[in-house]
């Protein structure tokens, strides 16, 4: 909760606002039982008529003051709550995009959306009307409890005597509470992380006739969300109970005993009036104590969710260093990367001068989209072992490092706008003329008039509306319309045919003067031109060299492009035996 303190100072005089418009609420409202009080003496003892429309002018009028109080209270205390809200909303958000990979390997997409929404939505609720109301409790109590003592102090201990056991019950209920509420959340988290995966891949869940198997796992996290919900209510109806029970137990107390001091003139008609009325607003109070104490932890229960994560330091954290222009090298000196107590990379060593194209090839598994990956920095890399610009690339500055690269990854990510805002991502400002350059020069044009509002086309969520090799050719004109120094290509051609593919190696080979290429595939026809090209087996650099000198060792390099070369001739005879 430490978290949620520094985000009250922050607003400080919100709470000290709402504090004193409570403090003023309740002050007015008190005084309501005393008018009553003198009003019904003076009723009895023959008091002018005057004398009571003047009481009833003063509570008229204190009524509205009270009104007015109690509207500012909600309005700084519940606008403060949804601020720390916002604060938190953000500082989760910015959290999470400065995690490393690894991180979401642990974490589901919808377990953090449940953290990001529901569990938001309990903290807001026990900053505002929770924290509303357990000052608004104090304030009665420390305000009425001293006006009852001076009518009456045997009623009112008499009155006042159920409510320590009665406490404690709450407090061991309360800890159920927290509890129940936790494996809501949870299991709020699993719901909303099967849901996520079902809709992204429902074409992988109707191809394989899998719906009713999804749909009973659907049905059996439902089911355990249902249980958890019904026993959080149980729990939350027993604190409301026994919060109510208590308040009319101390009424009706005050009631009987008041009535035989009455009756032995010990009291008047007014004083048990303005007695019973204190119980009464009294009761509220003592029926939110339960209310509270159920927004408290369920407030607490989701905050500790939500610290779970922000609690979870990045392991990638940038550099300080900022140069003005970093020169497009690369050097790699023995890196060594493990991932899981797994060894992926070892020992790569590779220089890369500004200008050239060098192209990666391994097999599946071997390390070459890791060694892509950290020249980013996108998995944690170690000290000394990759220089940009002759930097360090750990002692960069995270910005300046990426912002050298053009960077097209093996997964095709694009967000739910328009084809133009996709590839304008990484340069929003970009015009109209240099998205369609890109777009051409990523052999993405005559696809573009099959659309039906051209490059303003939605492309739908995750790019749904477009193709694989659609999808990929929209990833390489958006690293092409940065015109980095520094043009990374991971396996970023695999999706697309032969002619295409040539194409845009085509271009990249025209374009290449002064931009650093470095180009990995597990095609050797797109590193066919590459200046130097390197294959990575096991983690290690075992062939380094041109694509004929890699071909005349007859190592692995040429069995993949014999591989491959056999593979298009087969296709190309089955395409020629349909015809």
């Amino acid at each position: 909760m430490q978290r949620l303190w520094a985000h009250f100072r922050n607003y400080w005089s919100r709470w000290v606002w709402g504090g004193l418009m409570l403090l003023l609420t309740n002050a007015t409202v008190l005084t309501i039982p005393q008018l009553f009080r003198f009003a019904i003496d003076g009723m009895q003892s023959g008091a002018p008529a005057e004398h009571l429309r003047d009481i009833a002018r003063i509570l008229v009028l204190i009524a509205g003051a009270a009104a007015v109080f109690r509207v500012l209270s909600r309005v700084h205390l519940f606008f403060a709550g949804r601020d720390i809200e916002m604060d938190l909303r953000i500082e989760f958000y910015r959290h999470l995009t400065r995690q490393q990979p690894s991180f979401y390997r642990k974490h589901t997409t919808g377990d953090l959306l449940s953290r990001a929404t529901a569990d938001l939505t309990q903290v807001r609720m026990m900053l505002g009307p929770g924290v509303l109301n357990a000052i608004n409790t104090v304030f009665a109590f420390l305000g009425a409890v001293p006006l009852m003592v001076l009518i009456s102090p045997k009623l009112t201990l008499l009155s006042l005597a159920c409510f320590p056991p009665a406490l404690w019950v709450m407090r061991r209920l309360g800890k159920v509470l927290f509890s129940a509420n936790r494996r809501v959340r949870d299991t709020a988290g699993d719901i909303s992380r099967i849901v996520q995966e079902n809709l992204v891949g429902a074409h992988v869940v109707r191809a394989f006739a899998n719906e009713s198997r999804q749909a009973r796992l659907f049905d059996e996290h439902n089911r355990a969300y249902y249980d958890a919900n019904i026993r959080l209510a149980w729990s939350r109806s027993g604190l409301a109970r026994l919060g109510l029970t208590m308040a009319n137990v101390a009424i009706l107390v005050g009631l009987y005993f008041g009535t035989w001091d009455v009756l032995n003139e010990r009291l008047t008609v007014g004083e048990l009036v303005a007695l019973v009325e204190y119980m009464a607003l009294l009761s509220w109070p003592a029926l939110a104590l339960g209310w509270i104490l159920a927004m408290w932890q369920r407030g607490s229960g989701a905050m500790s969710r939500l610290t779970e994560i922000l609690d979870t330091p990045p392991t990638i954290l940038s550099g300080i260093v900022r140069p003005d222009a970093l020169d497009a090298t690369i050097d790699i000196r023995s890196l060594t990367i493990e991932i899981g107590g797994r060894r992926i990379l070892d020992g790569i060593s590779l220089k890369i001068a500004r200008g050239q194209t060098v192209g990666v090839v391994g097999p599946v598994g071997s390390g070459k989209s890791v060694m892509a990956q950290a020249l980013l920095r996108l998995v944690e890399t170690p000290a000394s072992q990759i220089f940009v610009g002759g930097v360090d690339v750990t002692q960069l500055d995270l910005d300046v490092l990426r912002g050298a690269f053009g960077y097209v990854p093996q997964e095709h990510v694009l967000f739910s706008r328009s084809l133009a805002e996709n590839v304008a991502f990484g340069r929003p400002a970009a015009s109209r003329e240099d998205i369609l350059e890109a777009l051409a020069r990523a052999a993405f044009l005559p696809d573009l008039r099959v659309l039906p509002l051209g490059i303003e086309s939605p492309v739908g969520e995750r790019g749904l509306t477009l193709s694989g090799g659609q999808k990929q050719r929209t990833t390489v004109a958006r690293a092409l319309l940065l015109d980095p120094p520094i043009l990374l290509l991971d396996d970023a051609l695999s999706s697309l045919d032969a002619e295409t593919e040539a194409e845009i190696v085509d271009v990249l080979r025209r374009e290449r003067k002064g931009r650093t290429t470095l180009i990995v595939s597990h095609r050797v026809s797109a590193v066919r031109h590459a200046d130097t090209i390197v294959v990575i087996d096991e983690g290690r650099i075992i062939e380094q060299g041109s694509y004929d000198e890699l071909l005349a060792c007859r190592g692995l390099f040429a069995r993949i492009a014999k591989r491959q070369e056999l593979e298009r001739g087969f296709d190309g005879d089955m395409r020629g035996g349909s015809r």
